[in-house]
């Protein structure tokens, strides 16, 4: 074991150090155990080969109704204009979810569960497999950037990428998404080309005319990364010529890995045949680029999931590609000439915010970009060592800003694709969802997007009626508040309310409802060493009981001015409903400036791009 660490150990301890943390937080969170998670959102569309195939033997998804489990559609398709149910989403996943998930239907008797392709065990075998994928990924990576830089500096730059960009997020959290899988493949594709350039063995080419081929078969427009063995270590026309010299010599194992690529392929292929009749469809429909009208500056800083925005880190990356030409100039050209084409077309897709933490897709270019950060390492630690110390610390807060924010987006606290600036800021560092949070948000209107139109639907409050409610004069009696009037704890008037020890509801002070109120928006402030609940309650009819975690508003001095802004049911016509304040610890509080705003709530529908 020691002489292990003897070579590189910074990156080998980097690479363990992952795992770890991988290992941890997927033992932590359990997903396997949730029948919406794992199999879920665009999974559904990648995996659903699998059960349709092999276990429904219905890939023309004829019968739905196996899917329907849990309460949900386990699977995704679409219906086109002949009656013909597809799968939209491309079948590479599959491939690399087909051994575990032939283990997890082996092996679903001695779970217990079914054997319907969604059960606990092909949930559990699918994470398993996520993982393996993610080992192989970094293993990789690793060899890869060992053979342009340091142990240093590779071992910086493997931290930086896994634990500081979403790639962590959805290695951890999301990870039957394709993001880690395709990760490795870029990475095992990359190293193949780099090894195959070098000594032309045959390996090589298996290597990478598998990883190639499936790196398209799971995205198609990923094509573009075959380049990598077209211009990977040209500088100049002259070395280009001899690229094309060194394939035609050895003209037998490129065509063993281009056919290595198309079949990789086949199963889309054939899946097309045996759909459309034909071997290629375009299956996303309405779903295009706008190659005139891109979104290059939203794309990387909008708070709708904006790159650079959620991964501060690949900042680093992006500067280091002025410093990559010396320090790793094999990686150059493709680095300056793919780099840009792929951020163009990915800013042009209709959806360019990819819908995820962070926009997902660009995770594709984390391979190719790690060069670029390595490189700014390394030239800061040879010249700038000061500086290189500040990256340092920065990668550190980056990595626990990243961890911390992709534990907010599991929790649902940070929003999949409706963010906006004044939500980010409104939960950033909160670990909970607070109650308001949601109506700061804005919802892309899809039709619109894929028309090249950015419109949002925004809720709009109109105030029907506003009541405010000091102590200065008597409102009700002691047996309803459950307290008294008091000069001393008075806020900015002559008396405030004080409830001693041992009062869990207090303050009920009955409100008019005007008509045609959708929502209630109650503030108070609150004097006390507890965390309280507001409630808003019906005096004479039914009601939801609606009790809602004070959240704090402003603070001044002992003084919280907490709120909330809840829906009521329309149909029931209240009157008079009642608020009081719940005290589930029985502490003593005090209470004043009570304000009850009732408001009418609909959308309006915002145009963004103008």
């Amino acid at each position: 074991m020691r002489s292990f660490f003897q070579i590189n150990p910074l990156t080998k301890w980097s690479v363990i150090l992952i795992l770890a943390v991988l290992c941890i937080t997927v033992n932590k969170k359990e997903h396997w155990k949730n029948p919406n998670k794992v199999i879920s959102s665009d999974v559904k569309g990648y995996y659903g080969y699998l059960p349709a195939l092999f276990i429904n033997k219905d890939l023309k998804i004829k019968d739905p109704k196996p899917y329907y489990l849990d309460g949900d559609l386990k699977i995704w398709f679409r219906k086109d204009e002949q009656g013909r149910k597809y799968i939209k989403f491309p079948a590479g996943m599959s491939v690399l979810y087909a051994p575990f998930f032939g283990v997890a239907h082996m092996t679903a008797d001695l779970w217990n569960a079914p054997a319907n392709g969604y059960s606990e065990p092909y949930r559990f075998w699918l994470i398993i497999g996520s993982l393996f994928y993610t080992f192989l990924g970094l293993i990789f990576f690793s060899k890869l950037l060992l053979r342009h830089f340091n142990d240093r500096a590779a071992a910086t730059t493997i931290l930086a990428v896994y634990l500081g960009t979403n790639l962590f997020y959805y290695a951890a959290f999301d990870s039957t998404f394709t993001h880690s899988h395709t990760f490795f493949l870029f990475s095992a594709f990359m190293y193949g080309c780099v090894r195959w350039i070098d000594t032309q063995k045959w390996k090589y080419v298996f290597l990478l005319g598998i990883t190639g081929g499936l790196m398209v078969a799971i995205r198609h427009i990923d094509i573009w990364f075959l380049l990598f063995i077209v211009l990977y270590g040209v500088l100049s026309i002259k070395d280009l010529k001899d690229r094309f010299i060194l394939f035609w010599k050895h003209k037998w194992k490129v065509l063993a890995g281009g056919f290595l690529i198309v079949l990789m392929m086949a199963p889309q292929i054939l899946y097309y045949l045996y759909i459309f009749d034909k071997p290629w469809q375009y299956t996303y429909d309405d779903e295009t680029f706008f190659f005139t009208a891109p979104h290059l500056i939203d794309a990387l800083f909008s708070y709708r999931n904006g790159w650079l925005l959620y991964s501060p880190m690949m900042i680093f990356a992006v500067v280091g590609l002025f410093f990559l030409r010396k320090r790793a100039p094999k990686l150059f050209t493709i680095s300056v000439i793919g780099l840009p084409v792929y951020y163009y077309v990915l800013a042009s897709w209709w959806c360019w915010w990819f819908v995820g933490f962070g926009n997902r897709a660009y995770i594709n270019m984390y391979p190719l970009l790690a060069f670029s950060f390595a490189a700014l390492v390394s030239f800061l630690y040879e010249k700038y060592r000061l500086a290189w110390k500040g990256m340092n610390l920065a990668i550190i807060a980056a990595i626990v800003l990243n961890v911390f924010q992709s534990e907010q987006f599991n929790l649902g606290i940070l929003h999949w694709d409706s963010e906006t600036e004044a939500h980010y800021w409104h939960v950033f560092g909160k670990s909970e969802r607070t109650q308001t949070q949601d109506y700061l948000l804005e919802t892309p209107y899809n039709p619109a997007a894929k028309k090249d139109l950015d419109s949002v639907i925004v809720p709009i409050y109109y105030t029907l009626s506003k009541q405010f409610f000091s102590f200065d004069s008597e409102i009700g009696g002691p047996e309803d508040f459950k307290g008294e009037r008091s000069k001393r704890h008075a806020f900015q008037s002559d008396y405030g309310l004080f409830v001693p020890v041992n009062n869990e509801f207090a303050a009920q002070i009955p409100f008019e409802v005007a008509p045609g109120t959708t929502h209630l928006y109650i503030s108070a402030w609150i004097k006390g060493d507890d965390q309280y609940r507001i409630v808003a309650d019906a005096t004479t009819q039914a009601y939801p009981f609606n009790a809602i975690s004070a959240e704090v508003k402003e603070v001044k001095g002992e003084w919280q001015k907490v709120h909330m802004l809840t829906p009521i049911p329309t149909d029931a016509k209240y009157t008079n409903l009642l608020f009081y304040v719940w005290n589930q610890n029985k502490k003593p509080f005090a209470l004043d400036n009570l304000e009850v705003e009732c408001r009418f709530q609909t959308v309006k529908m915002i145009r963004k791009d103008m």
